[in-house]
């Protein structure tokens, strides 16, 4: 992410969702224990698709080497499954 100027996150849902208000988002750390966000959201509500968050400029303070992962969202309280295809989550 040195040279990164801007950031999105594309998510491809299987056969399952999750519920309305529920989505996936990239995090970075640059302590390894406090975690910001990096990419939009993306909704996992609609199965058997492909979504993005669009581009968005990277956020001040992700441009170095940090660690990443992408965290999903449930909006419910209680354990749902879903499935995924493919998370990419691209820089430009």
């Amino acid at each position: 992410m040195t040279n990164a100027s801007s950031v999105r996150l594309i998510v491809s849902v299987a056969s399952t969702a999750l519920p309305s208000g529920s989505y996936a988002q990239a995090e970075y750390t640059p302590d390894g224990e406090n975690w910001y966000a990096l990419s939009g959201e993306v909704s996992l509500t609609n199965a058997n698709g492909t979504y993005s968050s669009g581009w968005q400029g990277l956020p001040t303070g992700a441009n170095s080497d940090y660690l990443v992962r992408i965290a999903v969202f449930n909006s419910t309280s209680s354990d749902e499954e879903f499935s995924l295809r493919q998370l990419h989550l691209q820089f430009k």
